[in-house]
């Protein structure tokens, strides 16, 4: 038998509406059966942070195509101190281990950073939430940051050495909300604390925030919800997406240009780019425990082309 167009109109519409309500209906039990706990980790405690990266990045250039990888584990200490009289907490965050591996040459990107970090023990004051707010003693990351910069700028060849101080020119200027870009995956972690999120709920939010190094801020669009819930035990999976727009992306590399002369920063303004991040976070006992991410950059200037695909996991334990 066949049915008009009318007939099977009506039958979408009733399907949709069916399914729209089971969604609310779901949600809304969800909601019922789900209270988020607090965070609210005892002063005193110690926590080791494990993170786990797998890295493929693959440039085409001249109609060559060239893949290098990284595997990099970094582990570190999370100390949290007496809270603050707003409710946030002074914390240290101290480095403990960096191993990498592959065939990049951000291999020696990586051993400068852990040079710089290893055993530096970073005081920070974070908000209830354990967002790092700022760092009380950025004076010891600049001279730690000026030391090591100095001592790969002598192995440096006198013709490229000042290109190379000018591209750690912005290591050695950062200021105390700066510097918690060295906190990045507590910051991260702590998106999904405290949230006041229930099931079936978004939270937008765009800010500017610090590169990293002494140049322009990048200005970062987020979007939080909850992913899963366990009525049982109040513990769920949060999913965070991140995007960074273009114009910020290309100021940022004007900048890196302008200091190393190799680029006009007039090209590096042309630059397409796509800067994708989706982090899916475990909560237990209000306390994030792990951080899955996978996120994706991509560039094209001058009819050359780069992809970065980033894999990574961060776990959170008990000391």
């Amino acid at each position: 038998m066949s049915l008009s167009f009318e007939t099977v109109g009506a039958r979408m519409c009733r399907v949709s509406m069916v399914v729209a309500a089971l969604a609310i209906g779901s949600v809304e039990a969800a909601a019922a059966g789900w209270t988020e706990k607090p965070f609210n980790p005892a002063p005193g405690s110690r926590w080791q942070v494990v993170s786990e990266l797998e890295r493929s990045e693959t440039t085409v250039e001249d109609g060559n195509r060239v893949v290098v990888n990284l595997k990099k584990t970094v582990t570190s200490e999370l100390v949290f101190h007496e809270k603050t009289a707003d409710g946030g907490y002074r914390i240290t965050f101290t480095r403990t281990d960096t191993k990498a591996s592959g065939d990049t040459r951000e291999l020696a990107l990586v051993r400068i950073d852990h040079g710089i970090m290893k055993g530096l023990a970073i005081r920070a004051v974070t908000d209830p939430n354990g967002k790092p707010l700022r760092v009380e003693n950025v004076e010891d990351i600049r001279r730690k940051r000026q030391e090591i910069a100095d001592g790969f700028a002598a192995t440096v060849p006198g013709a490229d050495k000042d290109a190379f101080l000018r591209v750690v020119e912005g290591l050695t200027t950062v200021d105390e909300v700066g510097a918690t870009t060295h906190l990045a995956d507590l910051e991260l972690l702590a998106m999904a604390q405290n949230t006041g999120l229930r099931p079936g709920e978004k939270r937008r939010s765009t800010a500017a925030v610090p590169s990293g190094i002494d140049g322009p801020p990048l200005s970062r669009a987020r979007e939080l919800s909850i992913l899963r819930t366990d009525a049982a035990t109040g513990n769920a999976t949060m999913l965070l997406t991140e995007t960074y727009t273009q114009e910020s992306m290309r100021e940022f590399m004007a900048v890196i240009a302008r200091r190393s002369g190799d680029v006009r920063p007039s090209d590096m303004r042309r630059m397409k780019m796509t800067f994708k991040n989706r982090f899916e976070i475990g909560v237990v006992d209000g306390m994030s425990r792990t951080l899955t991410e996978d996120s994706l950059t991509a560039s094209t200037l001058l009819g050359e082309s780069m992809s970065i695909r980033d894999k990574r996991k961060v776990t959170v334990s008990p000391l």
